[in-house]
């Protein structure tokens, strides 16, 4: 599915359904908040992939015909509990490791392993280093491809500086939810069929 379709399938999806999306991301980033003011940042740290993972809960059963539900936000929540927690704690690590060395080798590996939380969602049994590795593996040629379409977004990012803030109402899900039609259709629909071949991961 190419780009513009993805955004055009995103707007068809919040037409009548933008409110309550931009208030489920609203809910995601006041819990990290919460959770990173009153933990000194450790719960953020923890707890991030879960978090995130219950955000693409709602806007994934969104694209395949659900309404927007906060209590899709509650799905699968304790499975695999403990290896998310570890995913979040793992993933964020290895982005600051690699953001030492320079800034551009932390934004590829946070590409690498954009996947992460997707492949979990699905695979909860699965460990942190399983889907992490799993993500690098399905990345793998599709890196530029998926910031050269996060970058289309940017006059939109900018309308929402331009009116303090006021679009990203609209904006913030409509970028959520074509991302998610982007990835699913083009970079893990691909290769969710075929059998995980799981690796310890080399970093």
């Amino acid at each position: 599915m190419s780009g513009s379709r993805c955004k055009e399938k995103a707007k068809e999806l919040l037409k009548k359904e933008w409110v309550m999306a931009f208030v489920i991301l609203l809910i995601y980033s006041a819990i990290m908040t919460g959770l990173g003011t009153i933990t000194g940042g450790i719960g953020s740290l923890l707890l991030g992939s879960c978090l995130l993972i219950a955000v693409y809960n709602v806007f994934i059963n969104a694209y395949h015909g659900k309404k927007y539900e906060v209590t899709d936000m509650l799905e699968g929540w304790n499975e695999g509990l403990s290896n998310r927690i570890c995913l979040s704690l793992l993933k964020n690590v290895f982005i600051v490791l690699w953001s030492l060395l320079f800034i551009i080798p932390g934004v590829v590996k946070s590409y690498s392993y954009f996947l992460a939380e997707f492949i979990s969602r699905k695979h909860p049994e699965m460990t942190a280093t399983e889907c992490i590795t799993e993500s690098r593996k399905i990345m793998n040629g599709h890196k530029w491809e998926l910031f050269e379409f996060q970058f289309s977004f940017i006059g939109w990012y900018l309308l929402g500086v331009i009116t303090c803030g006021i679009a990203y109402i609209w904006v913030l899900p409509y970028v959520m939810q074509a991302t998610v039609i982007y990835v699913e259709e083009n970079i893990y629909k691909v290769n969710k069929d075929e059998t995980l071949k799981v690796e310890v991961i080399s970093e």
